[in-house]
């Protein structure tokens, strides 16, 4: 993004929600010249002609994370909405999920050294394959390799 095309989307504008009057404001009140102030508010209207949506914070987050195995980022609004929309479903499930457990729930130790003798053989090979999963996964976040075969 750059400021001289009066291009930059504030990440607060994206979490919070921007009308086009303040998009527009932005870039009356800067420093660029009248020719480019009018070239840009006439690409952000065509953009975002009602504002900007409120995208959240995770959205936003899960966006950036998904542009992180390209080399350049065409920050894409409908994008971070779909995202929103993706990370309030795995948040429904959670909570979904939470409420079928019965009271007392206590979940097995982490690792393949907490299946049980009276788990069926596909169970024990499913919780073997996903502890190996999280374990890789987790390898990967801490050495930002986003986009990599796991």
């Amino acid at each position: 993004m750059s400021k001289s095309k009066g291009n930059v989307i504030d990440p607060l504008e994206v979490i919070d929600s921007c009308s086009l009057d303040v998009l527009v404001k932005k870039l009356t009140d800067s420093n660029l010249p009248p020719q480019e102030i009018a070239k840009a508010t006439k690409a952000k209207a065509e953009l975002f002609p009602t504002g900007i949506p409120a995208c959240g914070s995770d959205g936003l987050r899960f966006t950036m994370l998904a542009y992180m195995v390209q080399s350049s980022i065409n920050l894409d609004v409908s994008r971070v909405v779909g995202y929103k929309e993706f990370c309030n479903k795995l948040w429904n499930i959670n909570k979904l999920a939470l409420s079928l457990f019965p009271e007392g729930f206590k979940p097995l130790a982490e690792g393949p050294a907490a299946l049980s003798a009276d788990m069926s053989l596909a169970d024990k090979w499913i919780l073997t394959r996903l502890s190996k999963l999280v374990v890789e996964t987790n390898a990967h976040m801490e050495n930002y390799k986003f986009g990599e075969m796991v």
